[in-house]
């Protein structure tokens, strides 16, 4: 092994060692701060499946996101859609092809789709972000209308 390769093994366990010590305590954080919002429960599950089933469907379905605001729930959804393409995608350089997950994530489907996922979730950070700074003289609608095309492109390249 070369001193380059141990030097990135090693930035990576402190990248590892950062993240998972900063999340931990952001974690710790947030269960100390009281919640400033009363969120109502109610009709609260009173069996523990009920509680598993209402649980789950807020993770994967964003249920109070759907009854609150519909925009963001449906940008929500595609933003978190684009990043599983993107982690399929990049999943393919640590996983090796003797392994079942292999097949899954070598699909021409996944690789295709997945860049052009990767581009719709730069879009979808852009737009707010122009919005939300006042960048329209940076973030022109020109260059919004250039990458819509190019969405638009590799979208048919990858639909034939």
């Amino acid at each position: 092994m070369t001193a380059l390769s141990i030097t990135y093994v090693l930035l990576f366990y402190i990248a590892m060692i950062v993240l998972i010590v900063g999340l931990t305590r952001k974690i710790l954080q947030y269960k100390r701060v009281p919640a400033p919002l009363k969120i109502p429960v109610t009709p609260a599950p009173v069996t523990r499946g009920g509680v598993l089933y209402r649980m789950f469907t807020e993770v994967v379905f964003f249920n109070s996101l759907f009854r609150s605001s519909k925009w963001t729930w449906l940008f929500g959804w595609i933003f978190h859609l684009a990043l599983l393409l993107a982690f399929f995608r990049h999943l393919r350089y640590v996983v090796g092809p003797d392994t079942w997950l292999w097949t899954l994530i070598n699909l021409e489907l996944v690789q295709s789709a997945g860049k052009y996922a990767g581009f719709a979730m730069v879009m979808l950070v852009a737009i707010p972000v122009r919005y939300a700074y006042g960048l329209h003289d940076m973030l022109t609608s020109r260059h919004l209308q250039n990458m819509s095309k190019v969405m638009l492109a590799t979208g048919l390249i990858v639909c034939y």
